[in-house]
């Protein structure tokens, strides 16, 4: 098995591939491959957490821990990853019907995912503010 710190780089992309395939247990399993053996791995398990809280319905800790994973990651200065945790966010917010406070999040993940020219992030953050302009 490859050394936990040559995983930890990957698993922010495959604990949102295996939530997206329905397998939050198996995202959790790839959170707990990560050890402190880095200064950003404190990140990459508050974001995943958020995620798991996120598909399994407790949209507050998910919201909370995306947040947190928001800064984070500023902090660091990892843009890609921040970007997602702001749209994680917005959408938690979204979801949970403060739709004016996801306004903020999900703007700033715009702002961030156009400066990778993200198709797919982008469609996804117009839909949501899309959303949040109808329930506002």
């Amino acid at each position: 098995m490859a050394a936990v710190e040559t995983l930890a780089p990957v698993v922010p992309v495959a604990v949102r591939q295996a939530i997206a395939l329905g397998c939050s247990d198996l995202a959790e399993e790839l959170l707990a491959l990560v050890d402190d053996g880095h200064p950003w791995t404190a990140w990459v398990r508050t974001a995943g957490r958020a995620a798991v809280a996120e598909a399994r319905g407790d949209l507050g800790a998910a919201a909370e821990g995306y947040a947190g994973a928001a800064a984070g990651w500023h902090e660091f200065g990892h843009v890609l990853e921040e970007a997602y945790a702001h749209l994680g966010l917005g959408r938690c917010m979204v979801a949970a019907g403060t739709e004016n406070a996801a306004t903020s999040a999900l703007l700033r993940a715009r702002e961030l995912f156009e400066m990778f020219e993200a198709g797919p992030a982008l469609r996804e953050i117009d839909l949501l503010l899309d959303a949040s302009a109808v329930g506002a």
